[in-house]
């Protein structure tokens, strides 16, 4: 314990403020670092090979170093088993918000969980973002009295398509007993995990319903399993029959939309206008796929304004984009929710709608398209570019640095965290680096709320970027809402890799940029869960293939983080796929996500079809997330365009009709 004592008696002797909390030690001067940071990391090994003592000495002389907390976290979390409640306790709070403080944290947390000392654990919880740990928090709450805090909030939790942790599972149960819960949670839950095809998520859900409800329960399973025949629902009243039966025949109109809907004129008529609307229009959707769009549309119109969820008027809005139907689009888009009626996209279409209608008699329909145009040009993103173009005026780029006065940025260059940071970059602590940001903008968010938090973000974004942290300076700037500083959320790097790619290649240096913005937002060492790899995301058998074609030797899967590899064969490789769809650059962008074998099945099949136009096609294609990618590259594109001093494109004269390959 002499060695622990020391440490502690060490650590508490440091001063120093940090925006916006406390950790310790202030930097040793300049010329002293390099002989500090050597003594740290001897410190560190003496830790690892269990010599306590030399480790003692050398945290004692390291007490003005900004990483000797650090060492006392290391050397307490070596014993942790051993450790005392108030020393535990002291780090904790003399460290919170950085990284090494808030892992002693976790590991605590984890222990009080372990031992059921749910005082203590609701004393030191902070929300991290963990399920596990909110649910913990909550059961420590339950179990000190005070279930109205356990419950309060519960609900955001708990409403998910997906699974959650085990440990949450006692914490439900026991809100299901109370009287604040509220059986509707669970049939929602159920809606949710259907969706996702989470069926035995669903299921489980059965155990917080009332008994009565459990054949309910029973005959919605039925109705959601991939059948040919309707289940017959429970006899007898039920108070969410409407809803329960609505929904099954809704789910049974995707797989047999003219059996739902013959049901739905005859057993089930008396449903409520509302929820027979959620049929039609998955009947419709259903329809649309197989082709046949007038009864489609027809179904699709049925579905009454302010009924059902924004991913189905979303589905709808889509549907009637690609088969056309541009008379109904003016009111579909007017039935959507107002915040998302105002989006830039929607208003957009709106414009493209009122332009095919004008001819058709309704009032003076040019005019209101110039106005939804104006609406959507205001906002700097694809359709807001797009429009631009319509009314024949200037994109929005509008850059606005971070608003912070010389003077306030100073004194966060000055500060403890800082030069913890300068450190950690010293050492080439890159996994550290990443937590020790992580960690930061947590405690700004739970110290702060509204403008407040936002401001402190935007400071420590700022910071960030002051410090050459470029990637952590782009998510945190993020978090915090402010959208206008594009040389930060932008930044030109790897540029010389980048010419000599776009040289190579013929792929514009602002494309190239633009994707390894989307891909890795110029994190070298970028792993995705597919195991695509580098800035540029490439699979290593994509690699490889290409290396093939460049007679290259083929690179190991290691070799791809190597930023000059990584351009040289991600470039490559998307001039390949902008050849193989005849340099129409929406295809290939939408290809280097999804791969080219769905893009393919994406365009109109037949030679006799007529071409889509490219802003269609874009909008509708199937994946989300590769219609959100298209969107962000193609915007991208746009604004390294201007960071580099280039002419803004043209995006229509990217954006050819899209017709069979």
């Amino acid at each position: 314990m002499r060695y622990r004592k020391l440490i502690l008696v060490a650590l508490f002797s440091f001063s120093g403020t940090l925006f916006p909390l406390g950790v310790g030690a202030t930097s040793p001067g300049e010329a002293d670092l390099p002989a500090a940071r050597d003594r740290f990391q001897q410190a560190e090994w003496a830790l690892a090979q269990g010599d306590m003592a030399r480790f003692a000495r050398l945290s004692a002389s390291l007490k003005d170093y900004p990483l000797a907390p650090d060492l006392a976290i290391a050397a307490l979390v070596r014993g942790l088993d051993q450790a005392q409640t108030s020393e535990v306790e002291a780090l904790i709070a003399a460290q919170a918000g950085t990284a090494p403080g808030e892992r002693l944290r976790r590991l605590w947390l984890g222990r009080l969980a372990r031992e059921k000392r749910w005082t203590e654990y609701a004393r030191l919880y902070v929300d991290n973002g963990s399920e596990t740990r909110e649910c913990l928090y909550r059961r420590a709450l339950l179990n000190t009295g005070d279930a109205a805090a356990a419950f309060d909030g519960l609900a955001d939790l708990y409403l998910t398509g997906g699974s959650l942790p085990d440990v949450c599972d006692p914490l439900f149960a026991t809100w299901a007993q109370s009287e604040s819960f509220n059986p509707d949670l669970v049939w929602r839950r159920i809606e949710l995990a259907l969706a996702r095809g989470n069926n035995s998520i669903a299921r489980f859900q059965g155990r917080y319903l009332p008994t009565a409800e459990q054949p309910w329960l029973d005959f919605r399973l039925a109705a959601g399993a991939k059948t040919s025949r309707f289940p017959t629902p429970p006899a007898g009243e039920h108070p969410r029959r409407a809803r329960v039966i609505a929904a099954a025949l809704a789910d049974f109109a995707t797989r047999q939309p003219d059996s739902a809907l013959d049901l739905l004129a005859g057993r089930f008529s008396d449903l409520p206008p509302a929820r027979a609307g959620l049929v039609h229009a998955a009947a419709g959707l259903a329809l649309a796929q197989g082709g046949e769009s007038a009864r489609a549309l027809a179904e699709l119109d049925r579905l009454p304004p302010g009924a059902g969820s924004l991913t189905l008027q979303e589905q709808r809005l889509r549907a009637g984009l690609k088969l056309g139907a541009w008379q109904l689009l003016p009111a579909w888009i007017s039935a959507l929710p107002d915040k998302e009626r105002r989006r830039a996209p929607w208003q957009y279409w709106l414009g493209r709608a009122l332009e095919q209608t004008q001819d058709t008699g309704s009032p003076d329909p040019l005019s209101q398209a110039i106005a939804a145009y104006r609406r959507a040009a205001d906002d700097r993103s694809l359709w807001g570019f797009l429009a631009a173009e319509r009314l024949g005026i200037p994109k929005k780029i509008d850059h606005k640095a971070i608003p912070i006065s010389p003077q306030r940025l100073q004194e966060l260059l000055d500060s403890p965290r800082a030069a913890r940071l300068r450190e950690l970059a010293a050492l080439e602590r890159d996994v550290e680096i990443r937590r020790e940001w992580r960690e930061y903008s947590r405690a700004l968010e739970r110290a702060h709320q509204g403008e407040a938090q936002a401001i402190a973000l935007r400071e420590a974004a700022a910071l960030a970027q002051a410090l050459g942290f470029r990637i952590q300076a782009i998510l945190i700037l993020a978090k915090s809402g402010y959208w206008d500083d594009l040389e930060l959320r932008f930044p030109l790097l790897h540029t010389d890799h980048v010419s000599g790619a776009a040289r190579a290649t013929g792929v514009p240096e602002s494309w190239l940029l633009a994707i390894i913005r989307q891909e890795s937002i110029f994190s070298p060492d970028a792993i995705s869960p597919a195991n695509a790899i580098g800035l540029m995301q490439l699979l290593p058998s994509t690699a490889r293939e290409v290396a093939r074609r460049l007679e290259l030797a083929p690179p190991a899967t290691e070799d791809l983080i190597d930023p000059a590899l990584n351009i040289r064969l991600g470039s490559a490789y998307l001039a390949h796929l902008d050849k193989h769809f005849g340099g129409h650059d929406a295809l290939a962008t939408a290809a280097y996500n999804a791969g080219p074998t769905a893009v393919r099945r994406w365009l109109p099949q037949s030679p006799s079809q007529q071409p889509i136009a490219a802003d269609v096609w874009i909008a509708t294609i199937p994946y989300h997330e590769t219609r959100a990618y298209v969107d962000r590259v193609l915007t991208y594109r746009v604004l390294y365009d201007h960071r580099l001093g280039h002419p803004l494109p043209m995006l229509s004269d990217l954006l050819a009709p899209v017709g069979p390959r």
